[in-house]
């Protein structure tokens, strides 16, 4: 019980409302992820942890609302079978049935990376699916888990799974009223007490009031409301859900003000930048058709991966095998939207990439370093950063004495022209021989 003083009556007592306690919380749990990272002797590490405990977080409140509205994880055993589960979409009875959210839960390119055999034997963080509780987890030890969450653009384009889910509360098949709850008791708890009532004088009774039989058509739903998405989240998936009466009406919906098509619960591919509009149009006499509901769909800029570079030597060497060192670029993005340049250290000149080239010894006698990026072909895609690699020149080799031949071992009457012959023994490329004549005295080197 609050005590108010007779001097505060008719004064208004100041407070803190639940909404602004709860935004500053809110702003002290993020000031405190902030300082976990800056205060940590590994910092990198420390936001590692914390976007693990985060997405771990989005997770389990993913599945809370994939199982209010009808979908099943007691299929689920591993981290990865709960991603599939969570992409997936109702199917199209279900969607026609369903009041709620029957769409996917996660993004499709959405995936994970596991710990490997010496990360699991430390006491790194890993995600874990707990079966009983039927959420994720965090643990320091154990088997191997989960050691982050990443997303794989090549999924978003993947098939879509359809399931059957069932719905709690769904448009009315079995009774009058508008839902039709399917409501279950949860295990450990008591039913309900009936409570018995009569009916007042003058009041109304219980019996609900009967659904509308006409009037004007409510809007139809979208699972995907207007928003900016990642370009490489697009085609959309889109579904429309029709809450009036059955046999009242259908849905027509248009894509960037084309012809109106009849919506038939199949998915609509909604490409960036769309507007897509939709109305419930009436198909019985009583029903007057609904206005129209418009949604945009705007695209964010996406920064290209770095292309990894490949070489298969790391030095080169005058003899042996890598005389000669190949060098790969692959293109690590979606080639329709990307392509890759490289450069060398001794030329600025970006060169594009098409296949394999191979780098000489004889051209790079002290190393080369082999630049490489990916250029945007397409739009909303940025430039990626630029990866390098370097090849080391080749060791110091001693040369090889040249080795001198004469057609006549002395000069004698009759013999007044000797033929001398120098044979270079070194690597082709690799050096000159230059030799000098001293016909009695020092000579001048000249070029053989």
């Amino acid at each position: 019980m609050i005590g108010v003083k007779r001097g505060d009556l008719g004064r208004r007592i100041e407070g803190f409302s639940i909404l602004e306690v709860f935004v500053s919380l809110t702003v002290l749990a993020s000031i405190t992820g902030v300082m976990v990272i800056l205060l940590s002797k590994d910092p990198r590490e420390a936001a590692s942890q914390l976007k693990l405990r985060n997405d771990v977080r989005s997770l389990n409140a993913a599945i809370g609302v994939y199982s209010v509205f009808g979908g099943s994880l007691d299929s689920v055993t591993t981290i990865e079978d709960l991603l599939d589960k969570l992409k997936t979409r109702a199917d199209a009875d279900s969607s026609k049935q369903n009041a709620g959210l029957t769409g996917s839960f996660i993004p499709l390119s959405l995936t994970t990376e596991m710990q490997s055999i010496a990360e699991a034997a430390s006491s790194q963080p890993r995600v874990l699916w707990d079966p009983l509780l039927k959420r994720c987890k965090i643990d320091t030890g154990g088997v191997a888990g989960v050691k982050r969450f990443v997303r794989d653009p090549s999924l978003s384009t993947g098939t879509i799974v359809h399931e059957d889910r069932d719905e709690v509360v769904g448009l009315a098949l079995l009774d009058e009223w508008i839902w039709d709850y399917n409501e279950m008791l949860v295990s450990g708890q008591l039913p309900p007490t009936p409570v018995p009532t009569v009916e007042i004088a003058g009041g109304t009774s219980g019996t609900p009031p009967p659904p509308p039989t006409s009037g004007t058509l409510g809007t139809p739903i979208f699972s995907i409301v207007s928003a900016t998405f990642p370009i490489t989240d697009y085609n959309l998936a889109l579904y429309l859900s029709n809450l009036n009466p059955l046999g009242s009406s259908q849905v027509l919906y248009s894509v960037n003000s084309s012809v109106w098509i009849p919506y038939t619960g199949t998915p609509i591919l909604v490409p960036e930048d769309a507007e897509v509009r939709a109305y419930a149009q009436s198909i019985h006499p009583d029903w007057i058709d609904s206005s129209e509901v418009a949604h945009n769909y705007a695209a964010s800029n996406v920064q290209l991966t770095v292309p990894m570079i490949n070489v298969d030597d790391t030095k080169f060497a005058f003899s042996g095998g890598a005389e000669i060192i190949s060098v790969s670029i692959p293109n690590s993005n979606d080639p329709s939207v990307s392509t890759v340049e490289y450069r060398l250290s001794q030329n600025d000149v970006w060169t594009p990439y098409s296949a394999p080239f191979d780098l000489s010894v004889l051209d790079h006698t002290l190393g080369v370093t082999v630049e490489a990026r990916a250029i945007p072909t397409a739009p909303y895609y940025l430039p990626s950063y630029v990866s390098s690699y370097t090849i080391e020149g080749p060791d110091g080799v001693t040369l090889d004495v040249p080795e001198i031949s004469f057609s006549d071992g002395r000069f004698e009457p009759g013999v007044t022209t000797i033929t001398a012959t120098l044979a270079n023994p070194n690597p082709a490329g690799s050096s000159d021989v230059f030799y000098q004549i001293i016909p009695g005295g020092a000579g001048v080197p000249t070029g053989f």
